[in-house]
């Protein structure tokens, strides 16, 4: 990034030196960029058979531009042989009902099984209308699964938003260990 400190404009730019307003706008989003994660720091999260919000990130409205990207893991153990469902949500609720970006379900597995998972949401347009893209990787034992998600989904970047991530189990709960969330991009 270059901040123009040192210009002439006929005698109304800033001394040498200053900084502009363009340049604190820069700067500010910068650090934003450096500062947007979120993760499962203190305790657990369980869920039985219904969708639980696992963990989200705000972003306020007009943060989401073109390409922000948006990295998300959670390594969890499962209390049966049960089916693990992930989503990744994006919208205004922060919660389950908010439009689902990408989901995966984790094949059955042997029971009290921890799983890593990762997934992957990219902005592909912005406005009252954009829309996002995301993957999710569910690694188990032996086996992975992927969403293999191919369809967008509509966000409305100009309004707060909250990307989300949830699990639900087929039977039993799912604990989730570790959590995160953040802007790569």
């Amino acid at each position: 990034m270059t901040l123009r400190t040192n210009y002439d404009d006929g005698g109304t730019a800033p001394l040498p030196g200053n900084l502009v307003a363009s340049d604190l706008i820069a700067i500010s989003k910068l650090l934003n960029n450096l500062s947007n994660s979120v993760s499962l720091h203190s305790n657990v999260v369980t869920s039985g058979t219904t969708q639980t919000v696992v963990l989200q990130l705000d972003l306020p409205a007009n943060s989401l531009q073109v390409g922000s990207t948006f990295n998300v893991i959670a390594a969890a153990i499962d209390s049966v042989s049960a089916n693990l469902t992930w989503q990744i949500h994006l919208g205004p609720l922060g919660t389950t009902a908010d439009p689902v970006v990408c989901s995966v379900v984790q094949g059955t597995n042997g029971g009290a099984t921890p799983s890593y998972n990762q997934g992957l949401v990219t902005i592909r347009s912005i406005g009252a209308s954009g829309t996002a893209i995301g993957e999710i990787l569910s690694n188990i034992i032996a086996n992975a699964y992927i969403s293999n998600q191919t369809a967008t989904t509509t966000v409305a970047t100009t309004a707060d938003n909250k990307l989300t991530l949830s699990v639900a189990a087929a039977s039993g709960t799912a604990t989730v260990y570790v959590a995160l969330i953040e802007q790569v991009i």
